[in-house]
């Protein structure tokens, strides 16, 4: 055991307790195996393992029951390896588990990109503290979409109200606006009247079938904007000035002349919570808009965040499933459902309570505590952001 992990171990007694224990159960069964590191997040340690020469990661990974029991926690997952590394993780749950909150969090992240002027986080949004206790940040403008999946009350509804918030505390409604739908009618109530509301939060099947094919012509709109502008993406489109305050969403404007441009579009984040449930009601309509949108929205600056319990392939299909690369599962109830989300098992080993697994665009999963934020904390953000910007509400 090196110098670095002698030094960490004499700091936490739980620490020292299951690193040893690791060893002496792999070494057990025959897996010759050191502690090279070991890391705490809010929810579990990480332990490095590194194995000895002839040593086989399917080894690690066939024991993992055995490990389970002898250290008597009722979850365990292993990495064998850590992505880019040569080294075994395996996660062990906490005794005690530390508080991840939006104040402590996801406030001084978005507030730390909009100082930086941050390019490469237009649309920032926090997934938690990572094994290692850092913040895991992300770009939903980059991702460009995404899928939240998991069983019911492991936090997937906290997660989005952080989303929402981070990104409403941190960019006007010229910088962003959302189209919410809440089928469930009661998740997401508090935000009546918010500024950065394109229509009112949508509880109406139909109407968010509408709002659907309104995404799809808006984005259509846009491309065709962009053409005449002789510019890519949304980006270079903002690029070429100052965004003027109440872009209209209809063409009246859209003439013959360059001067019928705008100076600048808002991005659109549209979340649609419970899709299971308008997959199994109003597929056909569903599936071709969000296909499309999925398809050909990145560039135009619209973004999709998917929020389902159930993940079966008939709620989330490979047309949908191709062009939506960021996951985040919450704890699942069997492997085949971690699998759909995020094209790996794992999620099913998580401990519940906000801790999940973010799968990143470029495939690599990592695990996060996500942040938890209270109705007080909703509702004083809103009261802010509709102080700087009350006149662009919906009553």
């Amino acid at each position: 055991m090196n110098k670095k992990n002698d030094e960490i171990m004499k700091n936490s007694a739980e620490i020292s307790s299951v690193a040893k224990r690791i060893v002496e159960v792999l070494t057990s069964f025959g897996v010759a195996a050191e502690v090279f590191d070991v890391c705490e997040g809010p929810t579990v340690m990480r332990v490095k393992i590194m194995l000895s020469p002839g040593a086989m990661y399917s080894q690690v990974m066939e024991l993992r029951e055995n490990l389970r029991r002898a250290l008597e926690v009722k979850s365990l997952r292993i990495e064998a390896p850590i992505p880019g590394e040569e080294y075994v993780g395996i996660e062990v749950p906490k005794q005690e588990h530390d508080k991840v909150s939006f104040v402590d969090t996801v406030l001084p992240a978005v507030s730390q990109c909009i100082i930086q002027r941050d390019k490469f986080n237009t649309l920032p949004i926090v997934i938690g503290k990572g094994v290692n206790d850092k913040t895991i940040l992300s770009d939903l403008a980059s991702l460009p979409h995404l899928i939240v999946g998991g069983a019911s009350g492991q936090g997937k509804s906290e997660f989005l109200h952080t989303l929402i918030c981070g990104l409403i505390a941190s960019r006007s409604p010229d910088d962003v606006q959302f189209l919410i739908t809440d089928s469930k009618r009661d998740e997401y109530s508090q935000y009546k009247g918010l500024p950065h509301l394109i229509e009112p939060v949508i509880t109406d099947s139909s109407r968010i079938i509408s709002a659907l094919h309104w995404a799809v012509a808006e984005t259509e709109k846009r491309l065709k904007m962009f053409a005449k502008a002789s510019v890519r993406n949304i980006a270079d489109f903002n690029s070429r000035g100052s965004m003027p305050q109440g872009y209209i969403f209809d063409d009246e404007w859209l003439d013959e002349s360059d001067e019928s441009l705008p100076k600048g579009v808002p991005y659109i984040v549209i979340v649609i919570d419970d899709f299971s449930g308008l997959m199994e009601n109003v597929r056909g309509e569903i599936e071709q808009n969000i296909t499309l949108l999925t398809g050909r929205a990145r560039v135009a600056g619209i973004h999709l965040v998917l929020v389902t319990q159930r993940s079966d392939a008939d709620v989330l299909p490979e047309t949908i499933l191709f062009n939506v690369p960021g996951r985040i599962a919450f704890k699942t109830i069997s492997s085949s459902d971690s699998e759909s989300i995020l094209d790996d098992t794992g999620a099913e080993d998580l401990i519940g309570k906000g801790d999940c697994l973010f799968r990143r665009k470029d495939g690599i999963i990592c695990r996060a505590q996500a942040p938890y934020i209270g109705d007080a904390e909703i509702e004083a953000i809103i009261a802010e952001v509709t102080r700087k910007w009350g006149d662009r509400c919906f009553e």
